[in-house]
């Protein structure tokens, strides 16, 4: 049993290595398109203020600007805007190596288009999504036992994307749902109902 432990880390720590491998060359060889450019200079440019007034013409929720933000306004390197994607599914691909789900079924996952290039070398707000479903998948069990975090990450899926948004949705109406149905169930096994 112990073996088996120590032989997991160790698949886990070279899978990790080599996805970080494979990305940080595709970040190499990537060339920004044009809509990760002006995600880069609004977020360079702009104050939060005008960054909100700005928004519904941009079809994109603000949380993918504020991540960019402090990178572009201290003066980062645009070469460097997929390094912030990279890091954060990089992320994403840590915590998916450390779930419940089968060891190989974690290793394959990290090198599909999901993970690997698409959210990775291009600079856009789709790698937050991959984290916020990973972050929201690691928490699910958890939701009732810690309702402010689930409720964080339900806002924070919200804040994604608009692919999101209708899964967003129904998770919030499910925990609603759970969080007033714990006690109609307790009042009537109390009163003999059920």
């Amino acid at each position: 049993m112990k073996k088996n432990r120590i032989n997991e880390k160790v698949i886990i720590v070279i899978a990790f290595v080599c996805y970080i491998a494979f990305n940080l060359l595709c970040v190499k060889v990537h060339e920004h398109w044009r809509d990760e450019g002006q995600a880069w200079m609004i977020a360079k440019s702009l104050s939060v203020g005008e960054l909100i007034k700005i928004l519904p013409g941009e079809g994109h929720p603000i949380l993918w600007y504020l991540v960019i933000m402090p990178f572009a306004k201290l003066g980062f390197p645009y070469r460097w805007f997929s390094l912030i994607s990279c890091a954060i599914m990089a992320l994403a691909a840590w915590i998916l190596l450390k779930s419940m789900l089968p060891l190989w079924t974690r290793v394959v996952l990290l090198f599909t288009p999901v993970f690997s290039y698409y959210n990775t070398a291009m600079a856009r707000s789709y790698a937050l999504i991959v984290l916020e479903l990973v972050l929201v998948g690691a928490f699910y069990l958890k939701r009732k036992e810690k309702p402010v975090l689930w409720a964080g990450l339900i806002i924070l899926l919200f804040q994604t994307h608009m692919y999101v948004a209708g899964l967003a949705v129904c998770l919030h109406f499910r925990w609603f749902l759970s969080v007033f149905q714990s006690p109609i169930k307790e009042n009537k096994r109390q009163w003999g109902f059920v």
